[in-house]
């Protein structure tokens, strides 16, 4: 019998592994060894005190190691993407291929329209959870100038993973548990960034 392909998969921020790949995993069902990890922003309560992208990283290893996967393919979705980048910077050796879909900013340059996108969403952040999700939900461009010349050049376009449920029933997330995640992404976001501000702050003071 033919190996099967091992594969972690990541999702974003906000809707959990399992709905993310439900319906991909069972499409591929037999052909590979598949592992639908949640993102360690997760893994407790509340982020760690110290979360970073490494810890991501490190849950991605603990992960693999468990299930015996020596080298793997990697699929990182959004906020998984971001993650996946940061393990395959640090242990490329572990990486069969690296897929990325819609990955978020991983501390490349914007370009002016990304930019316009990330301080109308960066408005948001003072707003309640409900009113944030519905600027969130019309907020979010149908394209844009940068994904349209990725489009023209790759030839292809990117899909967002689908919600369901392991059986194949769509099972799209409930509103209020997608707010409830989505809250704990913009306060850990806003934390990290806070500490990025004051680093370069502190930064700045200590220069001649």
């Amino acid at each position: 019998m033919a190996r099967r392909y091992r594969v972690i998969l990541l999702p974003g921020g906000v809707v959990p592994a399992e709905p993310a790949y439900a319906m991909l995993l069972r499409a591929l069902d037999g052909r590979v060894d598949a592992v639908a990890k949640n993102l360690e922003v997760y893994s407790g309560d509340a982020p760690p005190p110290d979360y970073s992208l490494g810890t991501e990283v490190g849950g991605i290893l603990r992960e693999a190691d468990a299930h015996g996967f020596d080298r793997f393919h990697l699929v990182g979705y959004s906020g998984g993407g971001a993650a996946s980048l940061a393990f395959a910077a640090a242990h490329g050796e572990r990486v069969l291929s690296l897929t990325l879909l819609e990955p978020a900013w991983a501390g490349n340059e914007r370009t002016p329209a990304e930019e316009a996108v990330a301080q109308r969403f960066r408005a948001l952040e003072p707003l309640p959870t409900d009113q944030f999700m519905a600027g969130w939900r019309s907020g979010w461009p149908r394209s844009s100038p940068t994904s349209a010349s990725r489009r023209s050049r790759s030839g292809t376009t990117s899909t967002r993973p689908t919600g369901s449920s392991r059986h194949g029933s769509p099972t799209p997330c409930s509103h209020s548990g997608s707010a409830r995640r989505l809250e704990r992404v913009r306060l850990e976001l806003r934390r990290r960034r806070d500490a990025e501000e004051e680093r370069l702050g502190c930064a700045h003071c200590d220069r001649p």
